[in-house]
């Protein structure tokens, strides 16, 4: 995990975030970058968007996974030359756009954006890039990821008003909303608004500016925040000719059927995760707009009451101390399972461990070391997938064993 970029990181559909500060379990209730980063967890959890990301990461382990179990010999990174998987990893890299904390100016200005149509046959799906051009020059291709990044932003900032961030990409979203809405004179809420209702779409970043020039053609006005829902909601059904709620239905179904590939129904993970989801998508039913009152007021501890409701991811400090505040009406589990899965299917593409920079290494150590069920030994370090099952406990080759890969030979390659 490496936290020298950031002060915060959330693993989008995995589940769990690092804050490279010192804190507690009672102390982390003073900490914004838990504020930032939590707002992820909710955007995975109750965003069209968010579950159409954890149904694609949920299928992509378990593909590989399948490729892994019908090899006689795992050579790393596994290639798949599958046009359709190439597609669709295609296809989410152009909706999340990019997200690099790039140096600008501090007075840029957006001066124009361009959308260009691209056609993914395998799929049947037609998506626009958006590259928006600033005033220095440079280009940045709008996604996802910017509008997850710009709605967590102001919500940190709506609870601690001296927050800094760099223009890239926080300040985006109110950039482009500045650019497109001519007569301007939205909130920091209602950008915040415009940011949720568009991620419960599949493509976000068109949809945010397809809304803002509607409104800019419709000199249309509001008087509360909220009101940006209930417009979207009336004026804005452009994707299958379903409503929002539909498509937050159909896509909260596909998430949770990816899971079942890897859990069984009985397993405590798929029971948190099914529960987990369902507490979202209860949120979202009760009130579409649910985010924006729980944090309206400025008042955190009306948002910490989410934490009763949809519990927290699981949180490393800067000592990689680990924990959670679990919710109250949701069943206990255990995070590492789920992490491990992530972790093999990271050493299956060929990818550097964030803790060191190569691929023959456990990115779990530091959680095992403080884990007193867990044994960390020196395969951790070098090699994991040659430890056993009899090693004493280690999610890492229990999930190695369940998949029946814990006897293959892996070779890395490169």
């Amino acid at each position: 995990m490496n936290k020298n970029k950031t002060l915060g990181l959330y693993y989008h559909s995995i589940f769990y975030m690092v804050i490279d500060k010192q804190f507690n379990g009672v102390t982390v209730y003073d900490c914004p970058e838990l504020i930032h980063e939590y707002v992820h967890y909710i955007q995975d959890l109750s965003t069209t968007y968010g579950l159409n990301k954890v149904n694609y990461l949920m299928k992509m382990i378990t593909y590989y996974f399948y490729i892994a179990q019908n090899s006689e010999e795992i050579k790393v990174p596994v290639i798949d030359n599958s046009e359709y998987i190439i597609e669709v990893e295609d296809y989410f890299f152009l909706l999340d756009g990019d997200i690099e904390l790039t140096k600008y100016e501090p007075d840029i200005k957006i001066i124009s954006y361009d959308l260009t149509n691209h056609l993914f046959e395998k799929l049947k799906i037609e998506v626009c890039s958006c590259i928006l051009k600033f005033s220095d020059n440079k280009t940045y291709n709008f996604g996802a990821r910017t509008i997850n990044e710009g709605m967590a932003y102001l919500i940190e900032k709506n609870f601690y008003n001296n927050r800094n961030a760099p223009i890239i990409p926080y300040h985006i979203c109110v950039m482009l909303a500045d650019y497109i809405y001519k007569d301007n004179n939205l909130s920091d809420l209602d950008i915040l608004a415009l940011c949720d209702v568009s991620l419960m779409y599949s493509h976000p970043h068109t949809t945010y500016i397809c809304i803002l020039n509607l409104m800019n053609q419709e000199k249309k006005h509001f008087s509360n925040s909220k009101e940006i829902y209930t417009y979207v909601l009336e004026r804005v059904i452009f994707q299958e000719n379903k409503d929002l709620m539909d498509l937050l239905t159909d896509s909260h179904k596909l998430a949770q059927d990816a899971f079942s590939c890897l859990f069984d129904e009985k397993d405590e993970s798929y029971i948190w995760l099914s529960s987990v989801f369902s507490a979202a998508l209860n949120l979202r039913k009760k009130s579409f707009s649910f985010i924006l009152e729980y944090i309206e007021n400025g008042n955190k501890i009306e948002f910490f009451q989410l934490f009763q409701i949809l519990g927290t991811p699981l949180i490393f400090n800067s000592s990689n101390e680990a924990f959670e505040i679990r919710s109250t009406l949701l069943q206990e589990r255990n995070p590492s399972i789920l992490m491990a899965y992530f972790e093999i299917y990271r050493i299956f593409r060929g990818r550097y461990s964030e803790i060191k920079n190569r691929i023959n290494i456990c990115s779990l150590i530091e959680f095992c070391k403080n884990n007193s069920e867990y044994n960390v030994n020196s395969k951790c370090y070098v090699n994991p997938w040659e430890r056993t099952i009899s090693d004493e406990l280690c999610p890492f080759s229990a999930v190695m064993s369940k998949r029946s890969i814990n006897n293959k030979k892996i070779v890395i390659t490169n």
